[in-house]
This record gives structure tokens, C-alpha cells and sequence, in this order.
């Protein structure tokens, strides 16, 4: 498929992995394990962009750096990475942007865990990847400490007002049972997102099936995407 400005083409991989092709670049996000083989070569021609929040270990393989050998891959990495010296590497922290190659720009914002928060600029579009930048509220935390994680991501998600968002994937985490979606749901009445993407939610579907249902509840103009497979690909197109 050839794309154009405004237009890219989104692969689920697994948790909060991503592949986000646009008319310029490949961009590979938060990777660590797909079933679906990853056809790089396919997109040699292109920018290959390596994205990784944050080390933990379901959101980063050390397995990207095999990719380094073969294809011009340039990877945009949290300073808490210990990467090979022998790549072409952006090490960034939060609250900073970063201009890559003339054709991607990154801004970085926090998490409520480890790592970054990333907004990427590319093709005319604007991309928000959560990394690990959730409302972790977790029923067997004291009260004190659920507040805080509530203000923690607020705080975070309030800088991202008025930025005009195209797609930012949301953690959707079933081990947070009943408040699994909450941060989906604040997100979404907060920020001008035009699709919201769930993420970080490894096999369990079937939550992903009831946060759909109870969508048209939630008072906002975003579109929840239905993920229902590993390897599931999505088109859009943002010239309207």
C-alpha cells in the first residue's frame, strides 16, 4: 500500500508493541515478543525507526539490535538502556523534544513507572505512545497511594492539552481489574485524540470487547479501536 501525508498503517504486535508505517518511515515501538514475523526488508527503502519507552522487560528485547547488521536503523532509546555501542542511537529523558533525521520529531513526556512517554511528529501526523504512563490504580494500594498515582497521571496527561492528537495508544491493563480502563477513559475526555488505540493489555481480548461496547458512555470524539488479534493491521486516514 502506498501511503501519503496524513496516512499511515498501524500492525498489533504484542502488550504495547507497534508498528506504525507512514509515508516516509517504519516505526517500530516497545517491542519485545509477536507472534507476526516482523518484515523489515519490505521497508528498507524507508526510515527505520527503533522506539523504546523504557527497559522493563515487556516493553524491550535486546533482540532489536539483530535488525543493526542487516538495515539503517536508527534507534530512539530511554538513557536507561544499556544498548551496543555499535548503533546509530538517540538517548532521550523526559520533558525534551528531539528533532531525528530532518523527518521525525520526538517529544518526550513522564511516566507513572519507568521511562518515557513519546509524541512523535511525522508525515503531517501526531503519534502518542503511553510507554508506561497509566492511572495505575491498584485495589490492594492504601488510599494515599491511589491518590497519588491519580494526580501523578493527570498531571502527565494535562500536558498533552491542545496538542491535537491523531492516535495515542492508551494501556488498557486487565490486572487492574474493574479500573482497568481508567485511564483510557480520562484520556480520551481530556485530550483531542482522533483514535485511541489500546495497549498493554497482553492476551486478554475480551476486555478490550467490553470497553468497545460501553464506548458511545464515554462523553468524547474519539474512536476506541478493537484490537482482536496479534498482527492486526489498521489504515488511517487523517486528510479531513
Amino acid at each position: 500500500m502506498k501511503l501519503g501525508d496524513k496516512q499511515c498503517k498501524v500492525t498489533y504486535l504484542f502488550n504495547s508493541g507497534f508498528t506504525i508505517e507512514t509515508k516516509s518511515s517504519l516505526i517500530i515501538i516497545d517491542y519485545y515478543t509477536s507472534s507476526t514475523p516482523l518484515n523489515i526488508e519490505k521497508h528498507k527503502d524507508k526510515n527505520i525507526y527503533v522506539m523504546v519507552s523504557h527497559n522493563h522487560g515487556d516493553h524491550y528485547t535486546q533482540k532489536i539490535y539483530d535488525w543493526n547488521d542487516n538495515y539503517n536503523v536508527r534507534y530512539i532509546l530511554h538513557d536507561d538502556i544499556n544498548a551496543p555501542r555499535n548503533i546509530n542511537a538517540d538517548y532521550v529523558v523526559k520533558n525534551e523534544s528531539y528533532h531525528i533525521d530532518k523527518v521525525l520529531q520526538v517529544d518526550t513526556f513522564g511516566s507513572t513507572d519507568k521511562g518515557v512517554s513519546f509524541l512523535a511528529y511525522i508525515d503531517g501526523m501526531k503519534i502518542f505512545h503511553s510507554g508506561d504512563l497509566n492511572w495505575w490504580k491498584w485495589k490492594s494500594d492504601p488510599e494515599d497511594a491511589q491518590y497519588h498515582e491519580e494526580i501523578s497521571y493527570k498531571k502527565e496527561v494535562h500536558k498533552l492539552i491542545g496538542k491535537n492528537i491523531d492516535i495515542a495508544f492508551i494501556p488498557v491493563d486487565p490486572r487492574l481489574e474493574e479500573n482497568y480502563d481508567l485511564s483510557a477513559k480520562y484520556f480520551a475526555n481530556k485530550i483531542n485524540a482522533q483514535v485511541i488505540i489500546p495497549m498493554h493489555f497482553r492476551d486478554a481480548l475480551s476486555y478490550l470487547k467490553t470497553l468497545d461496547q460501553n464506548w458511545l458512555d464515554i462523553e468524547t470524539s474519539s474512536r476506541f479501536q478493537l484490537i482482536s488479534r496479534e498482527g492486526q493491521s489498521f489504515f488511517y486516514d487523517f486528510n479531513y
